[in-house]
């Protein structure tokens, strides 16, 4: 929304307008990252704490209720 708004101000290099449009992006692109991060670390870390301590059964077992494909016909 701010882009547009930023595009139908004429793209001014500065201004109230260009500040909200450049905070409104810093800001998407944090959330984008720490989306990333929150899973990577909720997917990885109890799986590799069965890995890690040798229990394979522990590991597959959510392997598999994490990452398995349920295909519907």
């Amino acid at each position: 929304m701010w882009h547009d708004i930023w595009l139908s101000a004429g793209k001014p290099p500065s201004g109230p307008v260009h500040r909200l449009k450049c905070s409104t992006k810093l800001k998407y692109k944090l959330a984008i990252r720490e989306a990333y991060d929150y899973f990577e670390k909720c997917h990885n870390d109890e799986m590799y704490i069965h890995y890690l301590n040798k229990r394979p059964t522990e590991f597959w077992k959510l392997w598999n209720a994490k990452f398995r494909c349920i295909s519907i016909c």
